[in-house]
This record gives C-alpha cells, sequence and structure tokens, in this order.
C-alpha cells in the first residue's frame, strides 16, 4: 500500500503563520519595554525633585501600565519612623508629675481655680492654651500636652524605649487620660511590652491607642494584642508606619475577630504585603465585627489582595463604612472585581483609592458601580502625598470616563468628590463641573493642565452649586467657606474618630511647612538603641 501524499505546503503556511504572531509578539514586549524604561526614567527624575509639583509627576507617568508592563513592589512600602532624637528626664519630669497627680484638666482650667493654675504655671511650667483650630482647652508643658477632652498627646516629643517605662507609671493611678497619643515616639519592644502590661492591668481605661511610627515588630505586637483583645474599652488602635510585615497576619486577624468594640483600625504602611492582605481578607469575611473604618494605604495591595477585598466588601455581613486603599498598586485589574463587589455592597460610606494607578476603564467601573449605591458619600481618587516616596503610580482618566464619572456625581447620597489632576479635555472638565448644579456635592475638587495660552474657566458657577447644597444639607454651617473649615466636611472623608487622635504638635508641624526627613542616617546612635531593642 502506497504511503499517503501529505502536502507539506499548508504546514509551512502554518508555520509561517506562527512566527510572524511571534515576531509581532516579540515586538510589542521590546517596545513595552521600551516604552516601561523611559517611563521609569523619566518618572525617577522626578522622584529626585521632592519639591516639583505631584502633577508633573504625574502627567510624566501617563497610564500606568500594570504589573507586567510596569512592576510594582507587592510588599510595600517599608515601614521606618521618622528620624529623631529621644528626650532627656528633664524634657518629661513636669508632665509626668502632671500625670501622676490625677488631676483634671477642666478643674485645672476652672475660672475659680486661678491659685492652682498659678501654682502649677509655678512649679511645672504649665501653660494653659487651647487647641489649634478645634479650640478645645488644654494645659502644656515641655514636652506634653493633656486635652480636657481625656487625650494625652505626646506626638513626636519622642520618649523612645528610654522613658516609655516612666510614662505608665504615671499613669497607673490617672483615671483623666482615655485617649494615647504616642506617634513617632520609637518607643520599639520596650515601649510594646510595657504598654502590653498596661492595658492587661487596666482593661477599662484606654480607649484610643494612637501608636505610629514607633517601630514596634512583630513580637512587640503580639504582646499588644495578647492584651488588647481582652480590653472591653478599646475602640481605636492606630498602628500606622510599623513594621508588622506578613509575620503579624495571624495576629492582625486576631486583633480584628477578638478585640471585643474595636470599631477604628489603622493598618497604613505596615508591610503585610498583598499575600498578608490577602490571608487576612479571606479570614475575616463573612464574620459579624464591630469594626467599621481600616486603613490599608501603602501595604502593597495588587490584584490578588483586590480580589479578596472585593470578596469582603460582597459579603452580606460585611458592616464596613470606610476603606482607605491609596498608594497601593491596585491598578484596574485589582478595582475591577471591587466594582462587582460594590454593586451588592450596602454599608460603605468612604472610599479613598488614591495613587492606585487606575486608568479611565477602572474609574469607570469604579464609578458605575458607586452611582446606585445606597450610602456611598466620599470617593477620592487624587493622588496621595506619598506617591513618590512609596514608589506608586498615579490615577490617570481621560475624557472616555466622565459618563461614568457623571453617574456617581448624580447619585443622590454624594457629598464629596475628589477627582485630583486629570487628563481631562476643557470641554470634559466643564462638562463635569456643570453637573455639580444637579448633584448633592458639598465639595468637589478636579482640575486639569491649561494648554499654552488658555485661560482659567470661572468657578462661580460651580462655587454656587456647592454653596447651595451646603445650604440645604448643613443648614446649621452657615457659610460655605465656614463648613469647608467644619467638622461635618472632615467628617465627609474620615470617619469621627480621627477626632480622638488629633495632635497639636502634628498640627503645628503641618502648618509651619517643617521639613521632612524621611531616612536615618547611617550609624545614628538613636536608630541603633530602637532597632536593637528586642
Amino acid at each position: 500500500m502506497a504511503a499517503p501524499i501529505v502536502d507539506f505546503s499548508q504546514y509551512d503556511m502554518v508555520l509561517m503563520y506562527a512566527r510572524s504572531i511571534l515576531r509581532q509578539r516579540k515586538e510589542q514586549r521590546r517596545e513595552l519595554e521600551l516604552l516601561r524604561q523611559r517611563q521609569q526614567k523619566e518618572f525617577d527624575l522626578i522622584l529626585q525633585q521632592p519639591h516639583k509639583n505631584d502633577a508633573i509627576a504625574s502627567e510624566t507617568q501617563g497610564e500606568w501600565l500594570g504589573q507586567e508592563g510596569d512592576p510594582v513592589s507587592l510588599d510595600g512600602p517599608m515601614a521606618l519612623p521618622m528620624p529623631v532624637e529621644i528626650g532627656s528626664d528633664n524634657d518629661f519630669k513636669d508632665v509626668f508629675q502632671f500625670l501622676q497627680s490625677n488631676l483634671d484638666p477642666k478643674d485645672v482650667l476652672a475660672a475659680e481655680n486661678q491659685s492652682m493654675r498659678d501654682e502649677l504655671t509655678s512649679t511645672l511650667g504649665m501653660k494653659p492654651g487651647h487647641e489649634i483650630k478645634w479650640n478645645t482647652p488644654m494645659v502644656e508643658f515641655k514636652r506634653g500636652v493633656v486635652y480636657d477632652d481625656g487625650r494625652l498627646d505626646l506626638c513626636k516629643m519622642v520618649v523612645g524605649p528610654t522613658h516609655i517605662e516612666k510614662l505608665l507609671d504615671a499613669l497607673e493611678r490617672n483615671t483623666v487620660i482615655t485617649r494615647f497619643l504616642l506617634g513617632n515616639n520609637v518607643m520599639s519592644t520596650t515601649g510594646a511590652r510595657r504598654i502590653a502590661r498596661f492595658i492587661e492591668d487596666h482593661p477599662n481605661r484606654i480607649d484610643t491607642w494612637y501608636i505610629a511610627g514607633n517601630h514596634v515588630r512583630a513580637p512587640g505586637f503580639q504582646l499588644l494584642v495578647d492584651a488588647m483583645v481582652n480590653s472591653p474599652r478599646i475602640t481605636n488602635i492606630w498602628l500606622k508606619r510599623n513594621p508588622l510585615t506578613p509575620a503579624s497576619v495571624n495576629n492582625v486577624i486576631r486583633l480584628i475577630t477578638q478585640t471585643p468594640n474595636l470599631r477604628t483600625l489603622d493598618l497604613e504602611n505596615t508591610e503585610l504585603g498583598d499575600s498578608g492582605v490577602v490571608t487576612i481578607m479571606n479570614e475575616i469575611t463573612g464574620r459579624d465585627l464591630p469594626m467599621r473604618n481600616i486603613y490599608l494605604n501603602a501595604n502593597g495591595i495588587g490584584e490578588r489582595a483586590s480580589i479578596a477585598i472585593a470578596g469582603y466588601l460582597a459579603h452580606p455581613n460585611c458592616k464596613l463604612e470606610s476603606l482607605y486603599l491609596g498608594s497601593n498598586p491596585v491598578g484596574d485589574a485589582g478595582v475591577l472585581p471591587m466594582a462587582k463587589a460594590l454593586e451588592s455592597n450596602t454599608s460603605l460610606l468612604r472610599l479613598s483609592m488614591t495613587s492606585t494607578g487606575l486608568t479611565s476603564k477602572g474609574v469607570s467601573a469604579l464609578c458605575s458601580a458607586l452611582s446606585t449605591h445606597p450610602r456611598i458619600m466620599f470617593l477620592d481618587l487624587s493622588h496621595s502625598q506619598t506617591t513618590r516616596v512609596h514608589r506608586q503610580r498615579f490615577n490617570h482618566m481621560a475624557d472616555i470616563a466622565i459618563p461614568a464619572i457623571i453617574s456617581l456625581m448624580k447619585n443622590p447620597t454624594m457629598r464629596h468628590l475628589n477627582l485630583g489632576r486629570t487628563s481631562f479635555s476643557a470641554e470634559g472638565l466643564e462638562t463635569i463641573k456643570g453637573t455639580v448644579a444637579e448633584s448633592n456635592l458639598c465639595e468637589y475638587h478636579a482640575f486639569r493642565k491649561l494648554d499654552r495660552g488658555e485661560a482659567m474657566s470661572c468657578p462661580l458657577a460651580t462655587r454656587r452649586a456647592l454653596e447651595n447644597n451646603v445650604k440645604q444639607f448643613y443648614p446649621a454651617e452657615g457659610s460655605y467657606d465656614h463648613f469647608s473649615n467644619s467638622l461635618a466636611a472632615r467628617f465627609l472623608y474620615s470617619p469621627e474618630d480621627v477626632r480622638l487622635i488629633d495632635s497639636v504638635y502634628r498640627t503645628r508641624d503641618k502648618r509651619g511647612d517643617k521639613e521632612i526627613v524621611q531616612f536615618w542616617e547611617e550609624g545614628d546612635p538613636v536608630w541603633q538603641l530602637v532597632d536593637n531593642d528586642v
């Protein structure tokens, strides 16, 4: 039997076609890599110029190419406290003595107690005063402020591991302090251990622990969690900029699921990483929890963690009201499943997606999903102040996203929309601005780079529309300017719990434009002391 005749020309044609496709894909990959390298080079130049406008960096970056074309770390930015110098015994002796006395600022500042004030001023250097902006009565010492609402403010005063024992000793018999503000004090493991012991001894004493930027690592964090889960008083825990790392994931889960009244949890920039957030979200999904507000900014959240967050948001048991995801490489790949989840979510009031690498596609999906949400009142798609230092990617939205944005603006629950720097055309931005009058928005921010010779459009119509909405929804605030600087406006974008951690020291630094030093010098003795404190 003769062998069948095979027409190899057909195979040759298939091979030629396959080779052609491979060449095209290779060329596309090469062009993509060249584009990525060019954008990264330009972006790095911007990063080296910290005082340049973030808008310039946003324009230079363009649309984020995603993890394949322009990878961003999924480990999250390093969580380092800012460089500081630890205070001396003399710096803290007056405030520690006042805390030991268990005096209430309300009594000290009462009109009939002038002689007491005079004595405390003479012996402890106490200065009566009022909190910047909010006008809360307070007494101030060389390092430390006590407000009449129960806040102890030692933010940036730097007790370090050196004075933390004496601080907590001074509070042993104090029943006045209910909010403990110790941001950027590099107390390290020694501090975590002492605070844990205090909570164990006094579980019903303090409701708010603000211990951001203290170089608390996994072992110290475990000590804190062991104590905190047994405190019925704790409602607020702020842990920003502590290197918890994935080694702390199980303890984060314990903190969320076992602290009986935990309402607000700040995990911003704690090096949990994409995989760590996946585990946390999967474990808390479906549980009936008291937690209402969570900060997950700057943790390396990518597509996988975004999918896990979406599962959490979509579950009927989800009661979360505030979600902050800024400075994470979420991208369109991550926001699309979140948008789908938000179609069925009924709890969320506030969502921040600043500098998450979204393009018009992701922005459109998110805005469309939120356009029918029953409660949403705040969405932030602008840039984060940490975009450059954390090497994240800006959002980029063009005219194609405008119809979805308009549909969100017309959601009657919306009160505050921040689009930040956009790539809208002049006509597109005017369309957006014109929609403000058809919305219930009380705060709105969107702008674009003007073309050469282009005049800025008149903002009066937008301003009047916002003023009318403020009169309707916040009549007690009076003028629009008063509203813009009020707690009512602040609580649109932040939960009310932020008021419990206000610090006069942080406010003064912001108002004074104090230069922030980000990195420790090599061999710094304070850093060696803090980092070796295990």
